[in-house]
C-alpha cells in the first residue's frame, strides 16, 4: 500500500532553516496524507511525494532533506533539457507568472501580455543569451560548481523570465544528492523511457523502492492505441503527444542553441548515468 501527497510539497527547497523542528507540522498541515499513522506503519504503508523544484536548481534541497529522512528512496524522471524549458515557459506564461521584463531590446510587459508562443520563447531565449554574466555556458557554470566549497545557486544568475533555462540543467542538483545519500538510494529514469517502455521501467522503479511487485500489463491495467501500441491504462494518446499538439512546436533555431548549450551537462549526465547513454544521445542528436 502506498499514501501519497497529490501536490507538489516543496518542503526542503522552501522548508527555511528549522527543517528539523517544522518539518511535520508543515506535512500534516499542507499533505496529511504523506504522513502515516501508526496503523499504517504497522501495515508496512509507504508514503511518498512529488516536488519537481527538489532537482530545479534548488541545492540545499538535499541538505535539508537528508537532515529528516536519511533513508529515503529517491526516483528522479528527467526530461529532454531544452523541451522541459520550453514547456515550463508555456505552462508558466499561461499562468500569468513573472514573464515580465523580457525582450532582448530591454522592452517591459506587465505580467500577462506575454504571447505564450515560439516567438515571445525566442525573445526570451535571446535575451537569456545576451545578459548571462560573462556570457556564462553550461560548461563553465558547472566548473564553478566543482571549484565552490558551498552549493553553488543557479537562481542568482538569472532573472524571473529566463529561470527555465538553468532548472534545466540537471548534474549540478544531482550531484548534491549524492554528496550525502547514496548512489543506491537513487533511480534515474528519463520521460521519454516510461512512455516508451513504461512496463520496464515501472518495473525498475517497483524494485528500486522495495515494494511487491505488481504485474501492470495484466488485463485490466493496459488499453492499445490507435498505433497498435500498447501502454498502461491512464496512460492516454493525449499524454504521449500532449507537449507536441498542446501548443506549437519551438523554433528549429532555439533548439539548436539549446541543443549545444545544454551538451556540457548532458556529457556530464552520461558519465555520472551510464545507463542513459542511449537516450541523451538520441536527444543530442535531435535538434530539429
Amino acid at each position: 500500500k502506498i499514501s501519497f501527497a497529490l501536490s507538489e510539497i516543496r518542503y526542503f527547497s522552501q522548508g527555511g532553516p528549522n527543517i528539523p523542528q517544522n518539518w511535520k507540522t508543515h506535512y500534516l498541515i499542507k499533505e496529511p496524507a504523506f504522513w502515516l499513522s501508526h496503523k499504517q506503519l504497522e501495515e508496512g504503508v509507504i508514503t511518498m511525494e512529488k516536488s519537481p523544484l527538489y532537482t530545479g536548481s534548488y541545492c540545499n534541497a538535499a541538505k535539508n532533506m537528508v537532515q529528516v529522512l536519511p533513508n529515503v528512496k529517491l526516483v528522479m524522471i528527467l526530461r529532454n533539457p531544452w523541451e522541459r524549458a520550453y514547456s515550463a515557459f508555456m505552462h508558466h506564461c499561461g499562468r500569468q507568472r513573472a514573464f515580465d521584463r523580457m525582450e532582448a531590446d530591454g522592452t517591459i510587459h506587465p505580467k500577462g501580455k506575454v504571447l505564450c508562443n515560439a516567438d515571445s520563447f525566442d525573445q526570451i531565449l535571446r535575451y537569456f543569451m545576451k545578459h548571462i554574466p560573462m556570457n556564462r555556458t553550461v560548461a563553465s557554470l558547472l566548473s564553478d560548481f566543482e571549484a565552490a566549497d558551498e552549493c553553488f545557486q543557479f537562481q542568482e544568475y538569472f532573472n524571473d523570465s529566463s529561470r527555465v533555462f538553468p532548472r534545466s540543467i540537471y548534474s549540478v542538483p544531482l550531484m548534491e544528492f549524492l554528496k550525502v545519500y547514496d548512489k543506491q538510494q537513487l533511480v534515474v529514469v528519463t520521460n521519454d523511457d516510461l512512455i516508451h517502455r513504461p512496463f520496464e521501467m515501472m518495473n525498475r522503479i517497483q524494485h528500486h523502492l522495495k515494494i511487491p511487485h505488481f504485474e501492470y500489463s495484466k488485463p485490466g491495467f493496459t488499453k492499445t492505441l490507435k498505433n497498435g501500441k500498447t501502454v498502461i491504462a491512464h496512460q492516454s494518446e493525449g499524454f504521449q503527444t500532449k507537449a507536441d499538439h498542446s501548443y506549437e512546436k519551438m523554433s528549429k533555431n532555439a533548439r539548436q542553441i539549446l541543443s549545444e548549450w545544454y551538451r556540457a551537462d548532458l556529457e556530464l549526465m552520461k558519465e555520472m548515468f551510464p545507463h542513459l547513454n542511449s537516450t541523451i544521445n538520441r536527444w543530442i542528436k535531435d535538434k530539429g
